[in-house]
This record gives structure tokens, sequence and C-alpha cells, in this order.
């Protein structure tokens, strides 16, 4: 077994390093009934808080196949970080990797009949790609006629042709392997191995006897004692863990001789299964045909339920299986159950026994049982809750059903036009819901009539009633007439988009209301702000009617303090909260039209300086600002009231006029 071909890497990379060639190797290799095989796999626990003293640690399942080539797959742990090579065939390593010390990586390697074995072919994975801690990955390799692909968690890592398709008379190994090392001293905690299989007929199954190695690879020297052991874990079958600590057994000694387990589950018939049949063999199922409970129930074979490679699945209840591998067998059986029907009205239908789990149908022949013409007793539902007077149950259990009967009043409801929707027998105190199809019928264009009430004084068409006795109702429709609202502005022009509203109901301007009635016209929404009206309106017949709004048109004007427009930046918010930023221009002007209220806050920047108005109701917003010109017309003034005091301060000094002497 070519088992130390990984640590070949190693002697790559540290070429200058001198060391005893140990390659330590213990695990479980198989027996007979896996050798001319296909393929085989192994579940290998992912071990990262560990890394060997010298050279590189491996766990790995690997085989010689018929024609002496060898090929293995797994993951491996190095001592010493660098760039190792990463892809390599006969040809040389066409790629290289860097790899830090303690990474686990996955790996694959073969060796070509007659290949040397001091050179690599295969391919290493990056750090780390062997998976977290504790974690689980299943390695294997598998023929399509001479390919053989490697793969880690059914995930293809690579193949190559090894002229070869089947394993000869070998069986496949589960190995870890301590490679290239000087020294026995590194401490290996402990790794599982699981469920290490071998490819038979395009399956893969599990190997019947495992055997305990512990000894070296190929070529490797074998002056130290390997100090590594193995052992089966928890006494599962084909679990077993290597490491240090663990015994040392020879070679050859016998880990398991594997069976499956073949589990039987059943309620009735006290029947069971034993764990450890061998692999592969024949296996009766027998089951009696009845079991009888007690007076009231019994049991008859159904069928098995089988679940695993070999299982079977039937009515038969003796029939034989062959395992390969764990089989749960599951006894199916028929109860029979007592249902008793019984009713104070009517004649039921359906008493008797049934199969447990089968669907029965039951019923009364009677539904109703009338006292008079708005009162009977009407058949509500079954004891177990089922409503409908033909129902069905499935058998579970015994069941005892009583049909129930509740009092029920009729609601009679009747309009002239369309339907009442909610009209009918119901029960005693429950909450009846009343609804028309037709609210309105038209008589003209601008005329109809419509839903006003129900004769018990409700407005509602959606009517909720509480049913305490026999109820009969009319809907009252009346008539009604188109009115026209027409807003117009505080100059009397028309305006468009409001939306007032009348009575609490909402209208663009057209919406119909009942002859003869006062109606309060309390607002209209425009441009996003409520304008409030509040006036009443009595409806004759079709009418327009024209609303005066507090609309207005809004300015705003800009000058300076001699009264001259200014060209001046401008904000503009509006009592509905939108602004309008803009120059006032040459004129000074702003005019905005058709504005709620005409409320408008105007806000300038000019000179540095902020200066702010507010208008409504039509009024100017002026904004007074000290421009430029103004500025200069200040300092001429300034000026010439200097020169000016100075000039006559001069004269007064030239010009005394003497004091006389009286």
């Amino acid at each position: 077994m070519k088992g130390y071909s990984f640590a070949i890497l190693v002697l790559l990379l540290f070429a200058n390093v001198v060391h005893s060639q140990y390659w330590f190797q213990f695990g479980a290799r198989s027996g007979q009934t896996a050798y001319y095989n296909t393929g085989a796999k192994v579940t290998i626990q992912t071990l990262t808080n560990q890394t060997p003293m010298s050279g590189s640690i491996a766990y790995w399942v690997g085989e010689n196949i018929a024609n002496g080539a060898f090929l293995q797959v797994g993951y491996l742990i190095t001592n010493r970080s660098g760039l190792y090579p990463s892809f390599c065939t006969s040809s040389g390593c066409s790629q290289r990797t860097y790899l830090a010390a303690g990474s686990t990586e996955w790996f694959y390697e073969y060796f070509a009949p007659g290949a040397s074995d001091n050179v690599f072919m295969g391919a290493i994975g990056p750090n780390d790609s062997a998976g977290t801690g504790g974690s689980l990955h299943t390695y294997g390799f598998y023929s399509k006629g001479n390919d053989w692909y490697f793969f880690m968690d059914n995930q293809t890592l690579g193949s190559v042709n090894l002229g070869a398709n089947d394993s000869g008379n070998n069986g496949p190994v589960a190995f870890a392997e301590v490679a290239n090392t000087s020294n026995p001293n590194t401490l290996l905690k402990l790794v599982t191995f699981s469920n290490l299989s071998f490819m038979s007929s395009g399956r893969y199954l599990n190997v019947v006897r495992g055997y305990s190695y512990i000894g070296y690879g190929v070529g490797s020297a074998s002056t130290i004692s390997n100090p590594y052991g193995v052992a089966e874990i928890q006494n599962k079958v084909n679990y077993f863990g290597v490491g240090s600590g663990l015994p040392r057994l020879a070679d050859g000694t016998t880990l398991w001789q594997f069976g499956f387990n073949l589990n039987i589950n059943s309620k009735y018939g006290n029947i069971s299964g034993t764990n450890q049949y061998l692999a592969y063999r024949d296996i009766i199922l027998s089951a009696p045909s009845v079991v009888y409970l007690n007076t009231n129930s019994r049991a008859a074979f159904s069928n098995w339920s089988g679940d695993g490679p070999g299982s079977y699945s039937g009515s038969l209840p003796q029939a034989t299986i062959t395992l390969f591998g764990n089989v749960t067998e599951t006894a199916n059986w028929n109860l029979q159950y007592l249902l008793n029907l019984s009713s104070v009205f009517g004649r039921t239908s359906g008493s008797g026994w049934y199969n447990a789990n089968s669907t029965v149908n039951y019923s009364v022949n009677s539904s109703d049982i009338y006292l008079n013409r708005g009162m009977r007793w009407n058949f509500s539902g079954w004891s177990n809750g089922e409503k409908a007077q033909r129902a069905s149950l499935r058998m579970s259990q015994p069941y005892s059903i009583n049909a129930t009967w509740e009092e029920q009043y009729l609601l009679n409801a009747s309009s002239p036009f369309g339907n009442v929707i909610g009209s009918g027998w119901k029960y005693r105190n429950s909450t009846a819901v009343l609804s028309l199809s037709i609210l309105n019928h038209s008589t003209s264009s601008n005329t109809r009539q419509a839903f006003y009430s129900w004769s018990n004084g409700n407005t509602s068409d959606l009517l909720s009633i509480k049913m305490s006795s026999p109820l009969f109702l009319d809907a009252i429709f009346l008539n009604q007439s188109r009115a026209f609202l027409l807003g117009t502005d505080a100059y009397g022009n028309p305006v468009s988009g409001e939306i007032f509203e009348i009575s609490g109901m909402q209208t663009n301007g057209s919406i119909f209301l009942f002859n003869n009635h006062t109606y309060n016209l309390s607002s209209a929404l425009y441009k996003g702000v409520m304008l409030r009206i509040n006036r009443t309106e009595n409806i004759t017949g079709p009418s327009n009617i024209t609303v005066q709004l507090p609309i207005y048109h809004a300015e705003i004007r800009t000058t300076d303090i001699f009264g001259i427009p200014v060209n001046v930046p401008v904000t503009v918010r509006f009592a509905n909260g939108t602004t309008y930023s803009g120059y006032s221009g040459q004129t000074g002007q702003m005019a905005f039209f058709d504005v709620p209220y005409g409320q408008v806050h105007a806000t300038a920047n000019y000179g540095g300086e902020t200066i702010s108005s507010t208008s409504s109701l039509g009024a100017v917003a002026k904004i007074i600002v000290i421009s430029g010109i103004d500025i200069a017309v200040f300092v001429v003034v300034i000026v010439l009231a200097g020169l000016g005091y100075l000039l006559i301060s001069h004269r007064l000094r030239h010009h005394n006029i003497p004091k006389s002497n009286d």
C-alpha cells in the first residue's frame, strides 16, 4: 500500500532538511467481500486544532487496483507553511499553492502501474478546504471504465485514467498517517471514521468485516515502534477512531464483523427484529394475520412498509428480504371501532363497526321541524363538530355522536328594486346581516329613486340584527335629484379641482340628494387646503348650486425704500405647505392665481439680510429692501451735507460781525 505518497510533497518543499523517513499508518482495511470493487468511500471527521511536530498528518481512503495502480483521497495537515505543488501529473506539476501550517486541505493522489514512488501525482485543495473542526465529510472514488474519479461530499475533485476498471484482489483501506516524520512524538487527537464502503454493481455497500492495521507505509523506516492505535467507537459497527492512546492491535485483528440492523416496528403481534444480522443475508419476515385486543376492537394485519436497501413493502404476512443495508420494517394493522349515532328527531343511518382510519358516511334524514310560519327547529350539526346533515369521519377511535338541533326564526326582507341579501332562517340570538343588491334606480339622467331606510327606521343599507324573534322588513326608496356644485373664487370666476363635503358626503361637484331634505354644505378641499363654507341647501329637484370659495389672487411686490422695483430672489410658501422660488423681475412683482385664502408667506434674501412678508385675502405682500442705488444716494446726501457744513463754517470765521459797545 503506497500510503506515504502525499508526504513526497513535504520532501519537495523541504529538500534540504534531513529526516528519518517514517510513515506511520493505522486504521482499518476491508476483507475479501470488498474485492473486485469499482470504488470506495468513507466518512472522516475533520480535526483542525492539531499540528504535527514534524512531517504531515493525513486521513484518507485508498486501495490498489487490478493492474497494480494505486489511488487515495482524503485530507492532510502540514507542519510548515510554504508553497506546495497543488496539481501534478506524470508530466510534472503545473500549479502551486500556499499552505499554512496546521490548516486542513483535501487531497487526492495516484500512481499508475510502474510509476516512480518518488513522484507526486494528484491535487491538493486550498487552505481549510477540508471544512471546519468537528465537521464530517465523505471522501471516495469510483470508476467509469478505466477512468477513476475522486470526490469529496459528492463534489468531483479530479479524475485520471489508470488502465483498469476494478480493484482485483484488493479491498479498500481507511487510514490515518503520520508521514515523513523523524520521530513518533506527535500526539494525535481522536479522529473518527465511519461507513467504510465499496462499490458493487453501481451502488456502495458497507464493508462486512473490518480488520485493524497498525504499521508503516511502503518504504518507511521501521526502527521506531508505531505508537498509534485504532478502535471501534461506542460499539457501533463500522464506526472507528484513530489516534494516540488507542489500542495498538496486531495487524488483522477483527474490528467488526459487520451486519445490518433489522428494526421491526409493530404495534401489535409482539414482533421484533435482531440488531446484528450479517450483511447481505436473507431474513424471513412473519406476522400473524389477526390479533384480538378486546371485545370492542381488534387488529388485522394489513401490509409491511419497508425502508432501506433490500426491504419489503407488500401485503404478504410472510416475506423474505436480503439485507443490503440497515432496514426498518413496519407492520401496519387495521383496527375496527364502533360508531353509535342518535337523534331526538328523524332517523339516523351509519351506525356500526368500521375499520380504523377508514372513512365512514353518516346522516340524519330530517333537517327541519316547523313550529309555525316564523319558527322551526333546525338540524345544526353533530356533537363532534360536523355541521352537514350528511357527513363523514375518519375512524381513529370508537365514536358516539348525537344530532343537535337549534331554534330558528325567519328574517323576511323585501325591496322594490333588486334583491335583499341575507334574508332567510336565522338561529335564535344570532346576528343577521342584511344588504341590498341595488341601492338606486334611475328615472332620468338627473333623477332617481334611492334607498332611504328600512321599515324599522334604520337608515343603513347594511343592517345587523340580533334575532330574538321572527322579523319582517321592507326597504324604503325615495326620490333623489342631482345637484351640481359649482365653485367660484372670491371674484366670481369659476374654479376647478375642488372636493365638496355636504352632510358628511364628499363630491367633486355632482351628487344625488333626497328631495325635500336640507343639507349642510360644510367645506371644500382645494389644493390640499380645507376651505370652510357652512351653508345649508334645501333640495327640491335637479339644481345648480354656486358656491363662492375663499380663493384669491396673491401678489408680492419688492421695492427699495423709495418705492422703486427691485429684482429680488423670493421664496413663497402657501397654505398647503408647497413652496415656490423665483425672482421678482424688473417690475418687482410676482403674481399667483387661485390661492386658497390668498395666503402667502414671502421671504427674500437680499444684501445679506432676510426680509419676510405675509398676506391673505387678496392683499399685497410687500418686501422693501435697501438697494445699492439707495446706499449711493445716502452717501451723496451725506457728502453734500458735510460740504455744506464746512462752507458755512468757513464763511462765519472770515466775516465776523463786530459787537457794538453800548
